[in-house]
Formats: C-alpha cells, structure tokens, sequence
C-alpha cells in the first residue's frame, strides 16, 4: 500500500480515482469548522473563505 498526502487548493481536497480516503483534517484560520467528507474527499464546511483553509487528505492506493 502506497500513501500520499493531497492538500487542497482551498476548503476542497479529493482523493484520485484509483485511491481510497484514509483520514481528512482542515488547516488554516477557519479549521474548526466542520469536516464534512464527500465519497472519496472532503470539504472543510460549507460557508468557508477559500484563502482562508485548505483541506488535507491521506490518500491509500491499493
């Protein structure tokens, strides 16, 4: 098993087609609000300034 880290270009990160999501965190100013993870990703709450946090993913490839 391979693993790679993916930050996002903003409130928005996903994994590639042929990975599977293992953890999700956002960073940034606005990092406490709500994780909400998406079939193979995450979003770092729905009213977040884009320059202002980035979700960071840990993606497996089997």
């Amino acid at each position: 098993m391979t693993l790679r880290f993916v930050r996002g270009n903003g409130p928005t990160a996903s994994c590639g087609a042929d990975e599977v999501m293992v953890s999700a965190f956002c960073i940034g100013k606005y990092s406490r609000n709500p994780l909400v993870t998406t079939v193979n990703g995450a979003n770092c709450g729905p009213d977040v300034k884009s320059n202002l946090v980035e979700a960071t993913l840990v993606c497996a490839k089997l």
